[in-house]
């Protein structure tokens, strides 16, 4: 991990290299300008002593032997120290106050001049993290309050940019959970409303043939009469709650299809069993082409399942001496199974929603039945990896289509 990959540290990070750079060489510089001014100090200092000597009639060869001498002796300590001068006297500033008092203050002004340099520049980038951490602070408070409209900043490297990726998408991916547990309540209570419509009417039809027939008792055929009709209402609650106990099965994907070479004839004659009385009594044909030796490899009783509620779908919504057709087809890559009928047709505003679940159609027209037939076949189809498609041409009549993969 690479700390200066952030452009604001690489920068900041560059000015202390340059800052430290110039500071490096001030003091060599500085050091350099003193070891002159102590040489000019110290010659000019020499100068005077020599001169003063001389002035005073001192031999030459005693100055030459005075300057040569290294040896230092108490005697002349003691001297310096009454006319004094000793160690601690600055013999720079003794020799040249003007010119040394000039560097000094060089010096210092240009100390003074880098130290607020550094200052304004660490104070500046200090600033623009403050404001960036503010930023960041009061984007995390409106996703905290369910406000994503908002996104930090991103899309520069840096660890501190990915650690706001990183946060951006901790906040997406909480916002779509938020969605979808909205999405999810909205569904339960629009579920919950379904099914208690559905139930209101054969319960409140019970309730009345109970009530009939408990004032009917001496009656025979009234018993009889509202009996059927009460029994026919246990039937259609027990079948509702049956589709409803299956479809959330299959969400919970607590069923596994067992598949097995199938039938395709024996299959559809299975499925439309139940169906051929009440196609007979509404003077309705229920049709099977394709060939005879074609199968599918599927989990029979949860396609024949399918299979039934497509066409009993197609009996809802057809008229008296209406044909239902269902027909199979097997190619190299597909089986299809269609099951379609010359009934009235699905309006264009209503077949984009007739899969989903308890949708009945606006048209006062078309029978309404429950609203999970075509659900339910559509998960039992999906389920097996399947598709389930519908073609539909109002006035002309529908066509539903289960396809599957051929498989060896």
């Amino acid at each position: 991990m690479n700390p200066l990959n952030e452009r604001q540290t690489r920068g900041y990070f560059l000015f202390l290299a340059v800052f430290s750079a110039i500071l490096v060489f001030l003091a060599f510089l500085g050091g350099w300008v003193q070891t002159q001014l102590l040489g000019e100090a110290i010659a000019q200092r020499e100068a005077a002593i020599a001169s003063s000597l001389t002035e005073q009639g001192v031999p030459l060869t005693a100055l030459a032997t005075a300057f040569k001498n290294t040896e230092v002796t108490k005697s002349g300590l003691s001297f310096l120290t009454k006319i004094g001068h000793s160690k601690d006297t600055p013999i720079w500033l003794t020799a040249s106050t003007d010119k040394s008092s000039a560097w000094f203050l060089t010096f210092g002004v240009c100390a003074m001049l880098l130290t607020a340099i550094l200052l304004a520049v660490s104070f500046f980038h200090l600033s623009r993290r403050e404001r960036l951490y503010t930023q960041a602070a009061d984007i995390l408070s409106k996703f905290a309050a369910g406000d994503f409209s908002v996104r930090l900043p991103r899309n520069q490297p840096g660890a501190l940019y990915r650690m706001f990726t990183r946060a951006d998408q901790l906040a997406m991916a909480l916002y779509s959970q938020n969605e979808a547990e909205h999405k999810s309540q909205e569904f339960l209570k629009q579920t919950i409303s379904d099914i208690s419509h559905q139930l209101k009417t054969p319960l409140s039809a019970l309730s009345m043939y109970l009530e009939i027939l408990q004032n009917e008792t001496e009656n025979p055929g009234t018993v009889r009469k509202f009996s059927e009709k009460a029994l026919r209402s246990l039937s259609r609650i027990e079948n509702f709650i049956q589709t409803l106990l299956k479809i959330a099965r299959l969400d919970a994907d607590s069923i596994s299809f067992e598949s097995k070479p199938c039938n395709i004839s024996s299959l559809a004659a299975q499925a439309t069993e139940e169906f051929r009385t009440q196609a007979a009594s509404e003077n309705k044909k229920l049709l099977m082409e394709g060939p005879s030796d074609a199968y599918l490899l599927c989990d029979s009783l949860w396609t024949k399942e399918a299979l039934a509620n497509l066409v009993k779908n197609a009996l809802e919504h057809t008229s008296s001496g209406s044909t239902i057709r269902i027909t199979w087809q097997n190619t190299s890559l597909t089986t299809r199974i269609l099951v379609s009928d010359d009934g009235c047709g699905i309006p264009p505003e209503d077949i984009h929603h007739i899969f989903k679940r308890f949708y009945r159609s606006q048209t006062p027209s078309h029978s309404q039945g429950i609203g999970l037939g075509l659900p339910l076949a559509k998960a039992i189809v999906e389920g097996q990896s399947g598709i389930l498609s519908v073609q539909s041409h109002p006035g002309e009549g529908t066509t539903f289509t289960m396809s599957f993969l051929t498989k060896p």
